[in-house]
């Protein structure tokens, strides 16, 4: 069985970021990314708010140049779903496959974040075209506009806050009778 330094599990820029350090520092690494390396930011059509980018950039270039920042450094690629991981007492830990396992001494788990989905009809569609899941992200695009911020918990509460000075008038949709700040999803935790 393989046995890395360290093992970083998931493709994002956290995940790439990570193994940059990790194989800057000399160490023997393995990168476990079922899907194309990019996370998140592959399915945002334009980056308007990252640093060194004033005009924006599309988000499948941006992955592409985190992507080829790797490029120059030696490390092992696993593009398999990880089907479970065992921690052990000897200091290894086990990383299973679907028909493989890897050992490492040391796991990073950048896994990302989905956001939470309503379900409607043409949700997916509509996203990044009206449709948003993060207001601080995204708010600009709707400055003097009418929006509406779906949600009750903290995050909702907070974003709605955000958007009424921004937009032209926030409604605030819930599906309570009362709002439960304090128990509702962080943002990009489903």
């Amino acid at each position: 069985m393989q046995i890395y330094d360290a093992t970083v599990i998931g493709g994002g820029p956290a995940g790439m970021t990570a193994l940059l350090y990790l194989m800057r520092a000399g160490l023997h690494c393995a990168w476990v990314e079922a899907m194309a390396p990019g996370g998140q930011v592959l399915r945002t059509e334009q980056i308007d708010n990252y640093p060194g980018f004033p005009e924006g950039v599309k988000g499948y270039a941006l992955a592409d140049l985190f992507a080829k920042h790797l490029e120059p450094f030696s490390y092992d690629a696993y593009t398999e779903e990880v089907t479970g991981l065992e921690t052990g007492e000897d200091g290894l830990h086990t990383i299973h496959f679907q028909e493989t396992s890897i050992q490492s001494k040391a796991l990073i788990l950048c896994t990302g974040a989905e956001y939470k989905r309503l379900g409607l009809a043409r949700e997916e569609e509509m996203t990044g075209r009206g449709v948003s899941y993060c207001a601080l992200c995204d708010g600009q695009f709707f400055k003097d506009q009418t929006v509406a911020c779906i949600g009750g918990g903290n995050t909702a509460l907070e974003d709605a806050a955000y958007l009424a000075k921004v937009a032209k008038k926030v409604y605030l949709i819930h599906r309570r009778g009362d709002f439960r700040p304090g128990v509702g999803h962080r943002r990009g935790e489903s």
